[in-house]
């Protein structure tokens, strides 16, 4: 019995390797457009397996081709008797009546089809992907829209029915389903928004607001449909329109400010920090009466706040009544966690913009001895306070307090960012082999930045020691390093120089460039960065250093010069030169926004 069936199956798989090899032959001769020879074979592999599609689909092509359309409507004729439900082969029989050039009977046959609809939601959609099978888009409309009657549901096949209508470019109609469906389920308005920004235009994006203000004169309390004008003003980067809508949901709604706090996240997320502030300012002016009040108020200080870090530079008069307004929130608000963020800020007002270390110590400590703050929020205060001293001139205290935070958070992304700052603060010091050890462990961090930094930092201590007969050159440059993170630019540039002179052609020459390029930056010195940052690309491109500097060129540009397009050619430089930069992510994501905000 065994031996019966071990024939039986050998002699199965003999006949599927030469179904197989049928198969690879017929399509070589479809490839080769031979399409008698390919049709010859097609013909013996339906009749073996008479329900497959793509054997089907192939050998009908061939027969147009050859103009046999006498076995075409014999083949169709046969596949519509044996499968009578499916409604891709009676779409086909129209289908060959067209291709011998009979219109009128083809469209006689489609009319039928569509006639004879019955009310079954999955008859219908079949009936639809058959016509759009042979790019019959206005039959498959027809289907749906006869569908629908048939249904007595005018909601049916609404997104397959919006699709068609893209692909016709029935822009009105798009948006009209969307609409309609949107007005029916609020909850579709994720699913919508996806599908209009994946091919809208600006032109479309202005139908789109027209029908929505339409509508919305009707139906003020939609809430779906006033988010929606809102999103579409967003998209476009129309913050003014975006602003008045927002104001106008909040208003209408009654929302006590709750649209304009999110759309004053959405403005500082797109550093548009004027119009943050006025959304801030909005909620504000309601006063303690809003529930949203205290939110609005820490937020109109964090957003000036990100404007200085982000632009680098306040007016004198501006970073006062920043430190000011700072100091009277902290008054209010002592003992609460909003307050704490806000001291944060205020001691890197102090230590990195108004050059007062003492104050910013000061501070640090107060809001560590609090009580009621959670031992995670006493670390990451902890970690700033030692950059603070580290700042002031101090090597020791930060050593300590990083060490405390790493033992605390041990298994923590919190205790790894704490070893790095410690692993750093050795190689500040020149104690190369000591912070080479700890930047060894950080390589297999959990956090990608920390393990990228470590890696980076690694490599550079590793690429430049050894290559003299001593390590005064990386001492010289750590030393520049650290002086550059103190803010004592001219000691800094001193030694970079001191390497130049004395160790020319050294492998530290785009260290060095990169390193004042940093510095000018700090100094708000835009065109002397540029031009450091120039010299690395231009002179350096096969250095680890190329996409850092065509990143920070970019930066610059976008944000700092305003200008755009020339920060996409960078961009752009950057992400075919450099595809494996762990910059090339955010460098393609700028670049496409900009893209997507340049007037046609």
């Amino acid at each position: 019995m065994k031996y019966l069936l071990l024939t039986i199956s050998l002699l199965a798989s003999t006949l599927a390797f030469a179904q197989n090899e049928e198969e690879a032959l017929a399509a070589h001769y479809f490839a080769e457009k031979e399409y008698q020879k390919a049709a010859d074979v097609y013909q013996g592999l339906v009749k073996k397996d008479f329900g497959s599609f793509y054997l089907y689909d192939n050998y009908l092509i061939c027969l147009f081709e050859l103009d046999d359309f006498k076995t075409a409507e014999k083949l169709i004729k046969k596949k519509i008797k044996t499968f009578p439900k499916q409604f891709s082969y009676k779409v086909d029989e129209g289908y060959i009546q067209e291709n011998k050039g009979e219109n009128a009977k083809a469209e006689k046959i489609y009319a039928n089809l569509i006639k004879d609809i019955v009310p079954d939601y999955q008859r219908i959609g079949d009936l639809a992907k058959a016509f759009e099978k042979r790019f019959k888009t206005n039959y498959a409309l027809k289907t749906y829209e006869r569908g629908r009657k048939v249904m007595g549901d005018k909601r049916a096949f609404t997104l397959e029915l919006a699709t068609l209508y893209l692909q016709l470019n029935q822009m009105d109609k798009v948006f009209d389903e969307y609409l309609d469906l949107l007005e029916e389920n609020e909850g579709y308005i994720k699913e919508i928004k996806t599908q209009v920004s994946s091919f809208s235009t600006t032109n479309d994006f202005a139908i789109l607001q027209e029908k929505l203000i339409a509508r919305i004169s009707k139906n003020s309390s939609s809430l779906a449909l006033n988010d929606l004008l809102m999103w579409t003003f967003v998209q476009q980067k129309n913050w003014e329109s975006a602003f008045i809508q927002t104001r106008a949901i909040d208003k209408r709604l009654k929302e006590d400010g709750e649209p304009m706090l999110d759309m004053a996240a959405i403005y500082k997320s797109n550093f548009e920090y004027k119009w943050a502030a006025k959304a801030y300012e909005y909620i504000v002016e309601k006063g303690g009466k809003s529930i949203y009040y205290e939110d609005a108020r820490v937020g109109l200080l964090d957003n000036r706040f990100r404007q200085l870090v982000q632009e680098g530079f306040l007016p004198p008069l501006e970073l006062d009544a920043l430190e000011k307004d700072f100091i009277e929130y902290i008054g209010d608000n002592i003992y609460t966690p909003r307050s704490v963020s806000i001291q944060r800020k205020l001691a890197t007002l102090y230590a990195y913009y108004k050059n007062d270390t003492k104050s910013a110590i000061d501070i640090l400590e107060r809001t560590n001895s609090i009580s009621i703050l959670n031992q995670r929020i006493k670390a990451e205060t902890k970690l700033q306070l030692a950059d603070i001293y580290l700042i002031s001139g101090d090597v020791w205290e930060p050593a300590l307090l990083y060490s405390q935070v790493e033992k605390d958070f041990a298994e923590e992304a919190l205790g790894q960012e704490a070893k790095f700052k410690n692993a750093r603060l050795a190689y500040f010091r020149g104690e190369f082999e000591w912070a080479q050890t700890q930047l060894e462990v950080l390589k297999a961090a959990t956090t990608q930045l920390i393990s990228n930094n470590a890696i980076k930092l690694s490599l550079f201590i590793q690429d430049n020691m050894g290559m003299d007969s001593t390590e005064q050159p990386m001492v010289l440059y750590s030393q520049a390093e650290l002086l550059i993170f103190q803010n004592k630019f001219e000691e800094a540039q001193e030694d970079l120089e001191a390497i130049s002179i004395l160790y020319p052609n050294h492998t530290l020459e785009d260290e060095i460039l990169f390193a004042l390029g940093k510095m000018s930056e700090k100094q708000r010195k835009w065109q002397e960065a540029i031009a450091f940052y120039s010299k690395i690309v231009e002179n350096h491109s096969q250095d680890i250093l190329a996409d850092n500097a065509l990143y920070r060129l970019g930066d610059i540009y976008q944000f700092k010069l305003k200008n755009t397009a020339k920060a996409n050619e960078y961009y752009e430089k950057l992400i075919l030169d450099y595809n494996s930069s762990m910059f090339v992510v955010e460098a393609r994501k700028r670049y496409r926004e900009i893209k997507n905000n340049v007037t046609p």
